[in-house]
């Protein structure tokens, strides 16, 4: 399972192919679901982030944050490969494991900052979350 989307508000300051954030919120039920190994059931509704987060140095990693209480937990992917293409007005962003491409990402950039035209991922399913409608991903510095 893939999540293709695209935010045409998510403009942020600071954001670029050589370092950022993506983030999609999950719905708290779908995750208890699918991992309630790492998120037994609460009593918050608070939605799950699933975080993937690059630097310049071409390092990359990948976590499930529970707002509710401040948990991060590492999605293991063994070793990763960012690489970024800059053409602008427009970058596209790729973050490759040994099992295939983690994160496709394409952002329109406009001096100090970035917007997220099109994020798709394959993590979802490798998470086992459930397909569905979820909100837009958005794009952090």
């Amino acid at each position: 399972m893939t999540t293709i989307q695209s935010n045409p508000d998510g403009r942020r300051a600071g954001a670029s192919p050589q370092a950022g954030t993506i983030e999609w919120m999950i719905d708290r039920r779908a995750m208890v679901r699918a991992r309630p190994d790492l998120f037994p059931e609460s009593r918050s509704r608070r939605p799950v982030a699933l975080r993937v987060v690059w630097d310049q140095a071409s390092r990359a990693r990948e976590e499930l944050v529970d707002p509710a209480t401040d948990r991060v937990h590492a999605v293991p992917l063994g070793p990763v490969e960012v690489c970024a293409l800059e053409m602008p007005p427009m970058s596209h962003l790729e973050i490759c494991s040994p099992g295939g491409v983690v994160l496709s990402a394409t952002l329109r950039t406009d001096g100090a900052s970035a917007r997220l035209v099109y994020a798709r991922t394959t993590l979802l399913g490798e998470l086992k979350i459930p397909g569905g409608r979820y909100q837009a991903p958005t794009l952090g510095a």
